[in-house]
């Protein structure tokens, strides 16, 4: 399962680059309740009516002043319809690259 995650983490932006329709987003956040940091790093391919995203997330508490530690792996897909309608899934896996969760649902936008 490694490889297979590695490969779509490498093949997605590689794939976007050869139609130019990537983009990168990089962002921090704090929550002041629990004081915990996250960090983000996502990378979006675009192909017609499928994107996809990889993200890697990194987390701190408090207690680690700013120590961020490699916390998760996401891996979402969607694919929009004429009308607004967008399906997707949303897959997620933790530090150790385990498999922890996939969602999927819909989206409706009028």
């Amino acid at each position: 399962m490694k490889k297979l995650l590695i490969a779509a983490i490498v093949a997605t932006p590689l794939s976007a680059f050869a139609e130019d329709n990537i983009t990168k987003t990089i962002g921090i956040e704090k929550a002041l309740e629990s004081e915990i940091t996250t960090g983000y790093f996502d990378t979006t391919g675009t192909w017609g009516s499928i994107s996809s995203t990889i993200g890697l997330n990194w987390k701190d508490t408090a207690a680690n002043q700013l120590n961020m530690n490699f916390s998760s792996v996401e891996l979402d897909i969607d694919y929009s319809f004429d009308g607004g309608i967008t399906i997707y899934a949303d897959n997620d896996w933790d530090d150790d690259f385990k498999h922890t969760e996939t969602t999927v649902g819909a989206k409706f936008k009028f």
